[in-house]
């Protein structure tokens, strides 16, 4: 993939990012019953998520417009890698908690009381969670925002695009002593 191409990882990984974020994360069922809930509906530290995708995409654009995209790189980079590491942590944090919350209705199902209560073949509904598409494209979202963000400004110029400088080819053809005559004059037209 040419440098011109790969620039472009990084505003479609935070694009993605945050579109996920409103599509389902977790389905979560109970028996027959099933509920899907989004990042939005989560919410709490995950509009941290949101933020830092939102942050990310703007800054690439902002510096890009104006011809430095190599000093979006460490918001970029910084960015992806909060988004990574909140998404991660919360995934294994409920994961283990979700995890012990099951086994421990499942021995509660085989307690003494509970059997004398509601008879020896009663049985808690299968209970469980599932990762859904919008969950999965916010990490997918978030691997491309940091990739992308560790190859702005790789090039040899340092920059993004591959083309020098605005102010260096403006500067480049400036005759020396007409700077004073150049700067009346706009340099557009």
């Amino acid at each position: 993939m040419g440098d011109d191409k790969k620039i472009w990882l990084t505003p479609a990984g935070a694009g993605i990012a945050l579109v996920c974020f409103f599509l389902p994360w977790v389905e979560f069922s109970c028996g027959e019953m099933k509920q899907s809930i989004s990042g939005s509906e989560i919410g709490g530290i995950f509009w941290v998520v949101f933020a830092a995708a939102a942050l990310c995409f703007l800054a690439f654009f902002y510096f890009k417009n104006s011809d430095e995209v190599e000093r979006a790189r460490p918001i970029i980079i910084l960015g992806s890698l909060v988004g990574l590491g909140i998404l991660l942590y919360k995934y294994f944090d409920f994961k283990s908690g979700a995890q012990t919350g099951l086994q421990g209705l499942s021995q509660l199902s085989q307690m003494q009381g509970f059997q004398s209560q509601f008879g020896a073949q009663a049985q808690l509904p299968q209970m469980g969670f599932h990762i859904k598409y919008g969950g999965i494209g916010t990490i997918i979202g978030f691997v491309l925002l940091l990739l992308g963000g560790l190859t702005l400004g790789g090039g040899g110029t340092g920059r993004g695009s591959g083309r020098p400088s605005r102010k260096a080819v403006i500067s480049y053809y400036q005759e020396p002593g007409k700077e004073d005559e150049q700067a009346k004059t706009p340099l557009y037209r």
